[in-house]
């Protein structure tokens, strides 16, 4: 049976902790979306009943800037948002990262961490396919992508370019199905590289690499409809979609700022 409860699901968590109740540090990691761990933070809960750090360190794989849909009535944890699916279920909402930001439509400021003792050190890492369907840049620009956000002292960012959601080790490069063969390039050699940083970041106070994802300020960031293939023989490409490079980022135009100016017009 499903739980309805993220407090269920987190309480089923906290059950193998209890295993390591006389560690010094602990660390936590998620690779799948929706990411329970993001909401855990989102809620206040590493905070434990007795005022101490629940988790020391935390590195969220491939949540881009989603959630879970689980603490709502007739909650589905199970349910994430993709390009073509699950798009009506609620998984992403502000605050999408660590970096205080203003919520254009309710005004509030908020975070994921609010610059307390228990906020953990937190690595957050996503591959290009959270870029194109899961908010990934949500993670680290101002929530009208205008800005890129001044990031906690106590995080860091990747992005593992040219990398899928669900890559790994041994994945089968042939088309199968599709009309382009698939994305052999596995994430996971960064990922444990990042993991075993935490680890040292957590137990001995050695930061870790400066965080490296795509930035407004660059021009790595753009809008979607302004990056194109390039001219790849036997490449297929959708439907009307131009061979061109990407440009840099148009901040008077694009979908997002376009639906938040109606918005505030209530148009």
């Amino acid at each position: 049976m499903q739980s309805n409860s993220l407090s269920d699901v987190l309480e089923e968590q906290l059950e193998d902790l209890h295993r390591f109740h006389d560690s010094d540090r602990t660390v936590a990691l998620n690779c799948v979306a929706p990411d329970p761990l993001v909401h855990f933070l989102d809620l206040g809960m590493n905070q434990d009943s007795g005022g101490r750090r629940v988790f020391d360190g935390v590195l969220s794989h491939v949540a881009g800037a989603g959630k879970v849909f689980a603490n709502h009535r007739f909650g589905m944890p199970g349910r994430t948002a993709t390009q073509h699916e699950d798009r009506l279920y609620p998984e992403n909402w502000f605050p999408f990262g660590s970096a205080v930001a203003t919520d254009p439509f309710s005004g509030r400021r908020s975070a994921l961490l609010q610059g307390g003792p228990t906020d953990p050190l937190m690595i957050e890492v996503n591959t290009s396919t959270e870029y194109w369907q899961k908010g990934a840049s949500l993670v680290h620009t101002d929530p009208e992508g205008c800005a890129d956000a001044a990031l906690p002292s106590g995080v860091r960012v990747f992005m593992v370019a040219g990398t899928q959601h669900g890559g790994g080790p041994g994945t089968d490069p042939s088309p199968g199905p599709c009309v382009n063969p698939r994305n052999p390039h596995s994430a996971s050699p960064a990922l444990r590289a990042l993991l075993v940083a935490l680890e040292e970041w957590v137990r001995d106070g050695v930061a870790p690499p400066d965080s490296r994802m795509p930035r407004i300020a660059d021009g790595t960031l753009v809008e979607a409809d302004s990056v194109g293939m390039p001219a790849v023989p036997g490449f297929a490409t959708p439907p009307g979609q131009p061979h061109r490079r990407a440009g840099r980022l148009g901040r008077s135009t694009g979908p997002a700022r376009q639906f938040l100016r109606r918005a505030r017009l209530g148009g």
